[in-house]
């Protein structure tokens, strides 16, 4: 399936800046492959961040675990640095953590016996980990930039071949 939005006049009223957007999901055999493309058809730098905010539902917070986070994490809600043992501690009470993984992440549900893995890619190679309690339910979000945006014209060169962002 593959969704598309470009600018148009509601949108360049909101965000004055062109775009093309493409995002493609594909079913794979023990996977869900998501592509995402970014353009710039403009002549001014694009400034944009990208995540995808993908919420899975668990038995209950108390049972969820998360394995594959680095040791030291940005906690989103002081934006202090943090251990993530101390900030996945308070996951029953809520939590929003940003980390850059150097390995597979993966959510488990221990009352279920199930777990889902989140393989980073760069551009999205960090990851958001975020509950909101009494939902039973956490985010494990791929993003790119969630503190400062990227641009397409500057900064981001080594990604956007020919005003373009892939993953």
């Amino acid at each position: 399936m593959r969704l598309q939005l470009c600018d148009d006049p509601s949108t360049l009223a909101l965000f004055p800046h062109p775009f093309r957007l493409s995002l493609e999901v594909r079913p794979q055999s023990a996977a869900l492959e998501i592509r995402v493309r970014v353009e710039n058809p403009g002549d001014q730098p694009l400034p944009f961040s990208f995540g995808l905010h993908p919420y899975f539902q668990v038995t209950s917070l108390e049972e969820a675990r998360i394995e594959g986070l680095p040791e030291q994490v940005v906690n989103q809600l002081t934006m202090e640095p943090a251990t993530s043992a101390e900030l996945l501690e308070g996951l029953p009470q809520g939590v929003d953590l940003l980390a850059a993984p150097t390995q597979q992440v993966r959510l488990l549900d221990t009352a279920r016996g199930e777990a889902i893995s989140l393989e980073t890619t760069a551009p999205l190679d960090l990851v958001v980990v975020w509950s909101d309690p009494p939902r039973p339910m956490v985010c494990l979000e791929p993003w790119t930039a969630p503190v400062a945006p990227c641009s397409v014209a500057t900064g981001c060169s080594d990604w956007l071949p020919e005003k373009r962002w892939i993953c």
